[in-house]
């Protein structure tokens, strides 16, 4: 009996200490006024820093009222990267009171037209739109004859672009004399 009063005795306390713990940090930390987020840093893209509230409504964060430690990083993490012309995202916190945004956007490497948008495709044949990208300042080739439903949404990536996009890349790395302006899809041979 005085074995099992002692181990109950033991396991109160232990559960008691947990329990004081979890709440002073959270008083410490999570509920803090100290910790409220009053900034975003943005690395990487200038069009990503002048687009700092758009970030912060994407991600769920509130000035002046989200608090540092109550924000989950990777739930933030992977509703940045669903930006379609974001390809990958890196989170973090900088005490007091700061979200920094390592963010690598995803470089356009031609275009196309559907449903009476302008579409650009990276690398990858991830398709995004102009809107969701920003202004582009240079001349990139432009993809014709591809026959897309009007299922075509951002994010999407489009497999018939991969031969294409190699033969840009190519042409890009190997042969800077040599400009791709257009690519057919219409015909294998084009």
């Amino acid at each position: 009996v005085r074995l099992g009063l002692a181990v109950s005795i033991l396991m109160g306390s232990i559960v008691l200490l947990c329990l004081i713990f979890l709440l002073a940090t959270r008083s410490m930390f999570s509920r803090n006024e100290h910790f409220t987020i009053r900034k975003i840093e943005i690395n990487g893209s200038s069009m990503w820093k002048q687009r700092e509230k758009l970030l912060a409504a994407h991600g769920g964060i509130n000035y002046n009222h989200s608090n540092l430690f109550s924000i989950n990083l990777s739930d933030l993490k992977k509703k940045i990267e669903s930006i379609p012309s974001i390809e990958k995202a890196n989170v973090a916190r900088r005490l007091p009171d700061t979200i920094v945004l390592n963010i690598s956007s995803r470089i356009p490497r031609a275009l196309f037209s559907g449903n009476g948008k302008t579409w650009y495709t990276d690398d990858y044949g991830v398709v995004f739109s102009a809107a969701s990208y920003g202004e582009i300042r240079k001349n990139i080739p432009v993809i014709s004859g591809f026959a897309q439903g009007n299922d075509l949404q951002e994010g999407d990536s489009v497999s018939q672009f991969k031969i294409p996009l190699s033969i840009i890349s190519t042409a890009d790395r190997f042969y800077p004399g040599f400009v791709v302006k257009r690519l057919d899809l219409r015909s294998e041979k084009h």
